[in-house]
């Protein structure tokens, strides 16, 4: 199933929901806690009927989203983010096993996903689902003090 041989189990069962423009604050809370330079033009996000943004919540309260990119028979995702507070308790292993289940019925025969090539700990999370590295794109990811870090392109069949 998915093309991975084992499926990781997140500690707790979440409550995992489609998110709306109104979540686009506690959003970019997130993404501002968790990377140095953040996506923060997340209105075209929400706004695109190709995405579909999908989040856990803890107690009313957005604990990590996740946002594909859903174009005929491909999805991309385009990003995934927890709040630090909520680190290793798997919520992106949650919100990932969501993303599978919520397209299996789609016809979709391929997921990518770029990552930053230091963010060794979300493509090892990638690989337990059975992506593979695929490629780089040179200087993708702006650092704050001007560089730039090699995104890795990563390809999971379906």
């Amino acid at each position: 199933m998915y093309g991975r041989q084992t499926s990781p189990t997140p500690k707790y069962m979440f409550n995992i929901q489609r998110l709306d423009i109104s979540h686009i604050a506690r959003c970019l809370d997130i993404l501002t806690s968790s990377f140095d330079s953040p996506w923060t033009e997340l209105n075209t996000v929400f706004e695109n009927p190709a995405n579909r943004v999908c989040g856990v919540f803890i107690e009313d309260v957005v604990v990590g989203f996740i946002v594909v990119s859903i174009i005929l028979d491909e999805c991309e995702i385009l990003m995934c983010a927890v709040d630090p507070e909520h680190h290793k308790q798997g919520v992106a292993t949650a919100l990932i096993e969501h993303v599978l289940n919520d397209i299996k019925d789609l016809e979709i025969g391929v997921i990518f996903l770029e990552v930053d090539i230091h963010n060794v700990a979300a493509q090892g999370l990638y690989k337990k689902f059975g992506f593979q590295t695929v490629g780089q794109r040179k200087h993708y990811y702006h650092q704050p003090d001007g560089s730039y870090h090699d995104a890795v392109i990563m390809r999971l069949s379906i």
